[in-house]
């Protein structure tokens, strides 16, 4: 939802979406093609199989013993924004912007030290990329309240982690369908 809206208010020239072997990669593919084509951003897609790598729901696996959460994966952030920032410099921008929010805290990838870490780690590189955050003080919620963005249009994001179709229980579909709730309630 965070990355539909980003597309939405940003319009980005470029997007990237990532199959690392997840198991909802195609509909996120799918979902973010359909976004991209609606604002006339270039969708750029990158595959690799992170798969024997991964824990929990986004792989078919146990969650690991290092986190509580179901769908975490080691390093997954770090991963996303280095291809990210490969990309970048192949088609010459100098920012990544990354749809995080407050809600992510409970992923160390998710937190403002995190990022600044990561901005500190790129300046040691070629290329001057940033990663932006522009929501990470804001909840979901928050977010896409505040961008205008209509519920149908939030709609063809993809969110479930555990199915290649939104399966409905898990924690990224709940989270979708309760915020489209509330939407809804506040006559959006």
């Amino acid at each position: 939802m965070e990355s539909t809206v980003l597309a939405y208010t940003l319009k980005p020239k470029y997007a990237l979406t990532i199959d690392y072997g997840q198991i909802c990669a195609e509909s996120e593919i799918k979902a973010s093609s359909k976004i991209c084509e609606q604002f006339d951003i270039q969708h750029f897609i990158y595959t690799c199989n992170l798969k024997s790598l991964g824990f929990g729901e986004l792989f078919g696996e146990k969650k690991s013993s290092l986190s509580g959460l179901l769908e975490w994966t080691p390093y997954r952030n770090q991963f996303l924004l280095t291809i990210a920032s490969m990309y970048a410099i192949k088609v010459g921008v100098e920012k990544i912007i990354i749809g995080t929010v407050k809600d992510d805290e409970s992923y160390s990838d998710g937190r403002s030290l995190f990022f600044e870490q990561f901005n500190a780690l790129l300046k040691c590189q070629e290329g001057g990329i940033q990663v932006m955050t522009p929501g990470i003080n804001l909840s979901s919620f928050e977010m896409i309240k505040s961008s205008g963005i209509s519920i149908n249009i939030l709609r063809w994001g993809f969110s479930c982690t555990k199915h290649k179709y939104a399966c409905g229980i898990c924690r990224s579909c709940l989270k979708k369908q309760h915020i489209l709730e509330k939407l809804e309630t506040e006559q959006y």
